[in-house]
């Protein structure tokens, strides 16, 4: 059904007049999914008139996506677990089907990544069940006021049979339809088994990730930009490190004369004696050097810098033969941690926003979600060597900060309760018999006898 009529103006005039934005962030993901050769060689262009002349185009290195490895890096707030609790098993059940967990995981990525992040509840039909899905900057409009969404447009498909109209799904708090863009023109059409196009739900079935504060901007544009033009320059630099590296140090044979012949002799024999015919010729060597250790110190700087004003350790960019653990790697990546603690306590915010959508999605279709949802995510924490952790665990019991089950869960997660207490009572009860066989008295052939031991061995 086509309805021959216009959205508001705000609505067609925003998803028209915002396309810088959405090709600005287009490219931010085409990056993040180390898409961007097409980035460097426009900044290639810009640089070096005639960069294909001098064969940087087939020497492009775009290998090293500083900007993928710090998003990677700060983007910890599910890396150390987290414990949801909820009141009835069948909801655990449908979160470990919808895996909710990788999903946010790569929500809490792509916020860091792009600044914002829509997390949409919809509905699947051949499952009967909600689905879970991540709606980026570069395909997504959203109308902002005050504080307050009004309303949000994502780009669907393109359809039509030539396939060059923009199909846009819009959704307010009361209505539901497509949009059809093309040659300037807009379509509203209503979605399939919503002739009304009304909003099924009657609220906006999102939840909004942002990266940091907003003020009266939903969108950051801007945040990371020093991310991304890092990324192209550390590429340029390295596109060049390529170019120079045959003329490191190399020495190029010139010839001069009033009328220059040929050049006799081995090029290659250093020991053979060069000659070239002709008038008052003259052989000298044109010697070409190229400081490439000092251009690689710059790039290395600049992928050094970066990481360090985002709070990420420059060692996790480095191979070391000793790697940090414990306590250094805690002090190294200190600020890191500030930065996922402050992300955990928004996500906190954003796990129970979900769950209450997803409680709303399901009972529209007769599924209800019941019970209630706590969360909470684990700190941050580091490896320590085995007799490190051991002497921290056995500390820990003794001040009565822990206990040996709470240890065995701990390093075997598939452990239940009842069970890590039943072993720690196995390994007590062995270790006393073990001590009392030691300790029997008489001869030491009957507390051999009592060990198992072969006496006469």
């Amino acid at each position: 059904m086509i309805i021959n009529k216009h959205p508001r103006n705000d609505i067609r005039s925003t998803i028209n007049s915002n396309g810088s934005r959405l090709a600005k962030f287009s490219k931010r993901y085409q990056m993040y999914n180390d898409n961007y050769n097409d980035q460097v060689v426009s900044k290639l262009g810009q640089i070096y008139r005639a960069f294909a002349q001098l064969k940087l185009d087939v020497q492009i290195n775009d290998n090293n996506n500083i900007y993928k490895q710090v998003v990677n890096a700060v983007s910890n707030v599910y890396s150390f677990g987290v414990n949801r609790t909820f009141e009835s098993e069948d909801v655990q059940e449908l979160y470990n089907e919808l895996r909710i967990d990788k999903t946010m995981a790569q929500a809490n990525k792509y916020m860091n990544a792009f600044n914002d992040v829509l997390v949409q509840v919809s509905w699947d039909g051949k499952k009967e069940q909600p689905k879970v899905m991540l709606r980026l900057p570069h395909l997504t409009e959203v109308g902002y006021s005050q504080g307050d969404v009004e309303w949000v447009a994502y780009f669907v498909e393109m359809v039509g049979k030539d396939q060059k109209t923009e199909r846009w799904a819009y959704w307010s708090n009361e209505e539901h339809y497509y949009i059809d863009k093309q040659s300037g023109e807009d379509k509203i059409v209503a979605v399939e088994d919503n002739e009304e196009m009304v909003n099924p739900f009657g609220v906006l079935p999102f939840v909004y990730l942002h990266n940091g504060w907003r003020d009266e901007s939903f969108w950051d544009s801007y945040t990371g930009d020093d991310l991304t033009g890092g990324t192209i320059d550390m590429a340029v630099h390295l596109t060049f490190l390529n170019h120079i590296i045959k003329t490191q140090s190399f020495k190029q044979l010139v010839g001069k004369g009033d009328n220059v012949g040929e050049l006799l002799g081995q090029v290659l024999d250093p020991l053979s004696i060069l000659t070239l015919t002709g008038q008052n010729t003259e052989i000298s060597v044109l010697d070409l050097q190229s400081n490439y250790e000092q251009l690689h110190r710059v790039a290395q700087d600049l992928a050094n810098n970066l990481a360090i004003s985002y709070g990420v350790s420059p060692s996790q960019f480095r191979m070391t033969s000793q790697a940090s653990s414990g306590f250094a790697l805690q002090m190294e990546n200190l600020k890191l941690d500030r930065f996922t603690l402050e992300q955990q306590a928004d996500f906190k915010v954003y796990e129970k926003e979900l769950f209450t959508l997803i409680g709303q999605v399901s009972e529209y279709y007769g599924k209800a979600v019941n019970g209630e949802m706590t969360v909470d995510f684990v700190e941050p924490n580091y490896p320590a060597s085995e007799t490190e952790q051991l002497t921290i665990d056995q500390q820990s019991i003794d001040l009565g900060l822990s206990s040996p089950h709470k240890v065995l869960m701990r390093n075997n997660p598939d452990l239940t309760e009842e069970d890590a207490r039943v072993d720690v009572d196995d390994n007590i009860n062995a270790r006393n018999d073990m001590l009392n066989k030691v300790k029997t008295g008489g001869s030491l052939n009957d507390t051999m006898a009592a060990l198992g031991l072969n006496a006469n061995a």
